[in-house]
């Protein structure tokens, strides 16, 4: 594992779009690749909770601690070359439930980013500067557990289509073993019990005598007693009893649909030379861009990362992803109402997340309306192009019988004066269907955790439990702020329906829709510096 690359059996986690686990592809391959040194130094690894050669069983808290003179972020955790995501209560701690493995010795490695690619604003990110990547080959363990390769065939399964989900686990011994499914509140649901030196339990979804259950999040819990001459074996002393070791819970149903979409591959004012356009944005006339940068605005390093955190912890709850656009397979057509010759691409899915460039414009666009409000502007930069394809917030149209909530993760789409204009003149795309848009009204700062927790916090992964889409959105922004630190005042800004401001992902209220004159503004402050 090098310092700033990551081809692994576990794939490359950095790459776009991301190279999967050989295993879960058609066939495995090979790979070649240059052997060199990277003159930049990473963030330096160490482990807490473990040392080598420890022989390991049930639960174990593993803390990765990087240390590096512009911080560190993103940390990851891998076991036997395969990243393990289970995560504690902050960060770089990992809970590993070692019975889902083999007994015997194991590899824990880790790898870690700096924060010097961080963005300290969208626009522009002018001499954007590449983060250094760190890894370590880790230490060997041993893991040793009555119960062993505790397995699920699914995260989610979907038993309306034929599908269920195989439970297998291995024993030391002969021996009588006992499974158990609890729903969300602990309750017992469906029981099996069986002989041998396996496991293995096809469930239907189903409770006892084959009673209806609900979709959600369902917990397993297995139990071995080793079976002798003349009956079972006693329990050893105890501390040493095999007893139920649970692992994470298992969705049964799909929760909802997400989609994706970003842009950080723009080149910088010092590489590429761009033009200002005389048609498309601005015309009729010239729109001043505030601040007016210098084109084109330069890379985002962790858009990417941003972007693709947001499906991936949402899948924890259940949630498939319906598409992800990035850099150039994003064109501004995705975007953009079907009136404007669009396809209305995030329409098709429940909730979407949007990652790139804002600004906002400080003189009137008479293209969105012929009464000339002030607009938004989310530019899509294509390879190659010197110029870019500007989108129109008010060119967009949010909001079907699929897209509840609709977040916008850029610097000034939600920009006050502008915003404020779109919404005295009834050009937000805020349609009767759409329940939130969420966006900010200021510059916000790119940490790759953002929308991996805004997940977290609307699935209660975070401390305090669940929260509402609005809060969710908010909590994400505070604490990624709070460890880039800005200089400067950063508020986000909500727009919706004033119904469905206590929305969250499994009970939300469908929008009592008026005038677009009886939507809500919420404006929160992140960041004081």
């Amino acid at each position: 594992m090098g310092t700033s690359t990551f081809w692994t059996d576990a794939g490359d986690f950095a790459a776009v779009p991301e190279v999967p686990r050989p295993e879960l592809v058609l066939r495995r391959f090979y790979r070649i690749f240059k052997v060199a040194q990277n003159p930049a130094v990473g963030p330096v690894l160490t482990f807490d909770g473990i040392s080598p050669n420890q022989v390991l069983s049930g639960l174990v808290t593993v803390t990765v601690t990087g240390v590096d003179d512009d911080g560190v972020c993103d940390i990851r955790l891998f076991v036997d070359g395969a990243e393990y995501d289970r995560r504690g209560d902050n960060p770089a701690e990992f809970l590993i439930n070692t019975t889902e493995w083999r007994n015997g010795m194991h590899r824990i490695s880790a790898s870690a980013v700096d924060a010097a690619g961080i963005e300290f604003q969208t626009t522009p990110s002018v001499g954007a500067i590449d983060p250094n990547y760190s890894a370590t080959s880790g230490l060997e363990v041993s893991f040793q557990n009555y119960v062993s390769h505790f397995k699920f065939s699914e995260d989610l399964f979907e038993p309306e289509v034929g599908e269920s989900q195989v439970i297998t686990a291995r024993f030391e011994k002969n021996s009588t073993w006992t499974l158990e499914i609890r729903d969300e509140a602990d309750s017992l649901v469906r029981s099996a019990t069986g002989t041998g030196n396996t496991m293995s339990f096809a469930w239907d979804g189903n409770g006892e005598a084959g009673a209806s259950l609900p979709q959600g999040s369902y917990a397993f819990s297995v139990s071995a007693v080793e079976i002798v001459a003349g009956g079972l074996r006693a329990p050893p002393a105890s501390g040493a009893a095999p007893r139920p070791l649970r692992v994470g819970r298992k969705i049964k149903g799909v929760s909802g649909t997400v989609g994706i979409a970003w842009q950080g591959h723009h080149p910088a004012p010092t590489i590429a030379t761009f033009t200002r356009p005389t048609s498309g944005l601005p015309i009729r006339p010239l729109v001043t861009l505030v601040p007016n940068y210098p084109l084109p605005y330069g890379k985002i390093n962790r858009a990417a990362a941003v972007a693709r955190g947001f499906p991936r912890e949402m899948a924890k709850g259940g949630w498939k992803t319906g598409f992800e656009l990035g850099d150039d397979a994003l064109e501004a057509k995705a975007l953009r109402k079907l009136a404007k010759g669009g396809t209305n691409k995030f329409n098709q899915v429940n909730i979407g997340l949007l990652v790139g460039h804002g600004i906002h414009g400080e003189s009137p666009d008479f293209v969105s309306t012929n009464t000339g409000a002030l607009g938004t502007y989310f530019p899509i930069y294509k390879s190659g192009e010197t110029n870019y394809d500007w989108v129109r917030l008010s060119d967009c149209d949010f909001g079907s019988s699929n897209l509840r909530w609709m977040g916008i993760y850029s610097c000034n789409m939600l920009h006050e004066t502008s915003s404020d204009d779109m919404f005295a003149k009834g050009v937000l795309p805020i349609n009767n269907n759409l329940h939130l848009l969420l966006a900010s009204k200021t510059s916000v700062q790119m940490h790759p955790s953002f929308g991996q927790k805004w997940a977290s916090f609307m699935l209660g992964r975070e401390a305090g439990g669940v929260k509402s889409v609005w809060q969710a959105w908010n909590a994400a922004g505070i604490l990624v702020h709070e460890i880039v630190t800005p200089t400067h005042e950063v508020f986000f800004r909500t727009i919706g329906w004033p119904e469905c401001f206590n929305d969250s992902l499994t009970n939300y209220t469908e929008p009592i829709a008026g005038t677009p004159y009886d939507l809500r503004i919420e404006d929160t402050r992140i960041w004081i510096p």
